[in-house]
């Protein structure tokens, strides 16, 4: 069944015969976004997940105050039976006779209980997350509760789980008292149809394209993405134009979703043959991640940055977005893989014009790292300019440290760094020792 069907199921069931349903399917599908769908502006409805439950009167204390007394903060206004029974005084001219005899020794349950017989329409509690309880709360328990709940005049118990992430030992109770308890079962196997991805705070045309493209089945694997994403655009605040954050928005989405759904990923062969070889190297996460942004103008440093702070949680460097920007307007309206052999030489005479002109060590790096990227793509010999740069990234980085700047060098993240074409990240590296062996002769002169 497709997880948009869970509406109009939740619907009709006041109408249905059952008193208890499952809704079960994997994470991600939907089944979360379709039960928020049904729940919105119903007041006859409250959704509990069990996720952090320790133990079973929580359930009837959430469901008291949010479908009952009809607080969706879920009991915050109270914390103890005395003060239940005060704010229940008002509501029941007989509760309040007894509330002086009470107070110490109702429970939860038994308030529960009272008031849902005075219910004359059908109110439905939703248990989510099943597979997520912890340790101290009891699965049987809860199914106990479920059971009790049934009992309760114009209550109906609608369970959402998926089963398969249970651990074992509860998959086993589950489903010996399945029948018992629940009396019908939905599998959740197809996304929905179609979900309103404004209400996410996703970008519905983006979207929409992205997965014309790519056939992702996770919802939260489109939100991880979608959190990567905006992540990255406030650390970038004030850099770049639309286009430019359209761009890494679609390296954000690549990266989430190769890394969480592999979807270009193959299967190795059991043959040592040429295809083994192929599949190999097709399987590698940068080749996959061309299926995605194989005609973008950000440079593969930008990607790999990104990659970098996904993957292994490096610093995003706010001034390094900044030059990643500047060579985002260079290189126009085309990406430099659909350009012509003529069109990148004129690109990297416009990358060496700028690195003999540039006074900022860290834009040196990233122009220096494009122009010995598309030097080794067309096979071009760049040794020369290598020695330059590494003359002129000495120079400027020493000023740095005359001045009393170390801390820019510092902060400067391996991230960035990860980034650097082998050649630059080696000519960077014989430079940082050489400044260290600078600042200790400085030193010692110093001293002596």
């Amino acid at each position: 069944m497709r997880a948009d069907k869970i509406v109009s199921v939740m619907e009709q069931l006041p109408e249905l015969p059952y008193k208890c349903i499952l809704f079960d399917g994997s994470w991600g599908i939907g089944k979360s976004y379709a039960i928020e769908q049904a729940v919105k502006g119903k007041p006859n409805i409250c959704n509990i997940s069990l996720f952090g439950i320790k133990n079973v009167n929580q359930i009837y204390h959430e469901a008291l105050f949010q479908l009952l007394l009809d607080d969706k903060q879920g009991g915050k206004i109270a914390t103890s039976t005395e003060n239940i029974v005060n704010l229940l005084s008002p509501l029941s001219e007989k509760i309040k006779k007894v509330s002086e005899f009470v107070q110490g020794i109702v429970s939860e349950k038994e308030l529960f209980e009272i008031l849902s017989r005075k219910v004359d329409k059908y109110h439905i509690i939703i248990l989510d997350d099943l597979e997520r309880i912890s340790e101290k709360a009891d699965l049987k328990e809860i199914l106990g509760v479920v059971e009790e709940l049934k009992k309760c005049g114009c209550i109906k118990v609608v369970l959402v789980a998926n089963k398969e992430a249970m651990e074992e030992e509860n998959q086993e109770l589950l489903n010996k008292y399945c029948e018992k308890v629940i009396e019908r079962v939905y599998h959740i196997t197809e996304a929905p149809k179609e979900i309103n991805y404004g209400e996410l705070g996703i970008d519905a045309v983006f979207l929409t394209s992205f997965l014309e493209k790519h056939s992702v089945k996770n919802l939260r694997t489109i939100k991880k993405a979608e959190n990567l994403y905006r992540d990255i655009a406030f650390q970038g605040t004030g850099v770049g134009d639309e286009d430019f954050w359209d761009e890494i928005k679609l390296v954000c989405y690549a990266i989430v979703v190769e890394d969480i759904e592999r979807l270009y990923y193959r299967e190795k062969s059991n043959k040592e043959d040429d295809s083994h070889v192929f599949i190999r190297v097709s399987n590698k996460f940068d080749v996959r991640l061309r299926h995605y942004i194989s005609n973008i103008r950000i440079t593969d440093g930008l990607c790999n940055m990104i990659k970098e702070y996904y993957l292994k949680n490096e610093v995003i460097d706010k001034k390094i977005l900044e030059i990643q920007y500047k060579l985002f307007l260079k290189a126009g309206n085309k990406s430099n893989l659909y350009r012509s052999e003529e069109e990148i030489n004129q690109y990297l005479m416009e990358c060496q014009t700028e690195i003999d002109a540039s006074e900022d060590w860290r834009e040196l790096n990233q122009l220096a790292n494009e122009y010995v990227y598309w030097s080794n793509v067309l096979e071009k010999e760049c040794a020369d300019i290598l020695d330059d740069y590494q003359e002129r990234v000495f120079d400027l980085l020493w000023r740095e440290v005359k001045e009393g700047k170390e801390e820019e060098l510092l902060l400067y993240g391996s991230g960035a760094m990860e980034s650097l074409q082998l050649d630059v990240k080696n000519k960077f590296d014989v430079v940082l020792q050489k400044i260290r062996e600078k600042q200790i002769e400085m030193f010692i002169e110093y001293f002596i």
